[in-house]
């Protein structure tokens, strides 16, 4: 056999096997790996469905800007009135001695609130007096949820008919509130003229809501 045939062929395997092992290293170092799994949103949407009683907790971070529009206003509801109940009172006083009638409005049942939110009055004095202030006062308003005295502001309104004997100056008031009174406290309405030295008479009424006290 010839001794440089030989070399030949095994130079020829040497540089085969030499091509071969470069690919597969090649191969190996040009295959990427899975990408690892993050922390980014998921590919399909996830729904939650949690009950009421078992939401799914949320951190804030950072602050929150709400930017509806007047067309499309956020939804709200007035936790004190979840389980509102209405209620609307009035009553009448007259007085003949000189001193200041007094209205017996109310008296919150048991374990309730009351939030007033309207009240009214019309009275009716001695032409030429002064009608300075109508009070709303929440008797034993010793509870840290009830308001103390709310004090209103009249309005003249002139003078009777004359066919009302005998004549009286009117005053009225109207006004929107929010006046808190609690269980079993007892609400009164009076008010307060420049003089009490003859007749007077006041009508007042209130409406509003009862809710579970706090």
């Amino acid at each position: 056999m010839n001794t440089n045939t030989t070399s030949v062929k095994s130079r020829i395997a040497v540089i085969g096997l030499s091509v071969l092992i470069l690919y597969a290293v090649i191969s190996i170092l040009g295959t990427s790996p899975a990408p690892a799994a993050g922390n980014g949103p998921p590919a399909q949407p996830v729904l939650v469905v949690n009950p009421p009683a078992s939401p799914v907790p949320v951190v804030q971070q950072g602050g929150v800007t709400v930017a509806n529009s007047a067309a499309s206003p956020v939804p709200v509801r007035a936790v004190d009135s979840s389980t509102a109940q209405p209620v609307a009172r009035g009553g009448a006083a007259s007085s003949s001695t000189g001193i200041g009638p007094v209205v017996d409005l109310y008296t919150v049942p048991a374990g309730k609130l009351l939030v007033i939110e309207q009240v009214s009055a019309r009275l009716a004095v001695v032409p030429g007096r002064k009608v300075l202030a109508v009070t709303l006062r929440n008797l034993n308003g010793g509870s840290p949820f009830a308001s103390g005295d709310l004090t209103l502001l009249p309005v003249f309104t002139g003078l009777s008919e004359p066919r009302n004997l005998p004549r009286t100056d009117r005053w009225v008031v109207s006004q929107s509130v929010k006046y808190y009174v609690a269980a079993e406290d007892h609400v009164i309405a009076d008010f307060t003229q420049d003089l009490f030295d003859s007749d007077a008479f006041i009508f007042c009424s209130f409406s509003g809501y009862l809710v579970d006290a706090p």
